[in-house]
């Protein structure tokens, strides 16, 4: 039995999905940048971003410093849209990979698949590793749908270098949501709770990212958030950070070591 192919024929429908809805976001959000600028009556919307409570402006992915200044970047220009779409875009992403992480493993017992699954000749170890290469693969299609959209629509107003770093960013951070959702599938019998610590997760990401930007503009806590290690303006302006590269690494093992820990200890017939 192929278990690799056989999570991807399961995710197939799903995947689909999340990809429309990316491509769908990432084709509108961006290219309504071209529409409204072109326009005989450009909206100024660093205007309107300046009514807001700076608190507002950051969960919005606006108000953001250009790395080493203590600048906002100008939502009416391309990098500064770019950075505003990215974040919406990001969270659809990091939603997708955390919630792909809690139901890769939890569904076999959701589904009362696993006495089946788990009495072929294959040890739990073997069962695991081909369903976390087809969650990666997964996360690699819904963000590198955001990526095509991005380049096909923006491409024209920057640089495809600048796309690909930050993508390549959106990645990394979604396969550290991912693991954190399979870690989560491992802790929790229940399908539900598994989806709702992982999900959990990322809003708890999602606000102290906020709460760290509104505190500081020199992003010396963006370790603390993993919505901040490869935030789109700090690849765009400064490229991504070993440093947080390699805690993005030690996180990701940390929670493949501890999913195949716990999941080896699990009793399926419970």
């Amino acid at each position: 039995m192929n278990i690799f192919k056989r999570e991807m024929r399961g995710n197939l429908k799903g995947l689909l999905i999340w990809c429309v809805s990316m491509f769908a976001l990432a084709l509108v959000g961006f290219g309504e940048y071209g529409i409204l600028m072109n326009s005989d009556d450009p909206i100024d919307f660093d205007e309107m971003m300046n009514m807001m409570p700076r608190v507002v402006q950051l969960m919005m992915g606006l108000g953001k410093y250009i790395p080493g200044t203590t600048d906002m970047i100008s939502v009416n220009t391309a990098d500064g849209w770019y950075v505003c779409m990215f974040v919406w875009c990001a969270l659809v992403a990091y939603i997708h990979a955390a919630l792909l992480g809690a139901d890769i493993l939890a569904k076999e017992e959701h589904d009362r698949t696993s006495e089946f699954l788990f009495t072929k000749p294959v040890t739990r170890g073997a069962v695991i590793t081909p369903k976390i290469f087809a969650g990666m693969l997964n996360a690699l299609f819904v963000t590198g749908t955001c990526g095509l959209a991005a380049a096909a629509v923006f491409g024209q107003y920057m640089d495809y270098g600048k796309i690909a770093a930050t993508i390549t960013g959106m990645y990394i951070t979604a396969l550290g949501f991912f693991f954190f959702g399979l870690l989560m599938s491992a802790v929790f019998t229940g399908k539900g709770k598994a989806a709702g610590a992982a999900v959990g997760f990322v809003g708890l990401a999602y606000g102290s990212g906020v709460v760290i930007e509104a505190l500081e503009a020199e992003g010396t806590l963006r370790f603390l958030s993993p919505m901040l290690w490869f935030d789109s303006i700090a690849v765009m302006f400064d490229g991504m950070s070993a440093g947080l590269i390699a805690l993005a690494a030690v996180l990701i093992a940390a929670c493949t070591a501890g999913t195949y820990a716990l999941y080896q200890k699990r009793n399926l017939h419970s």
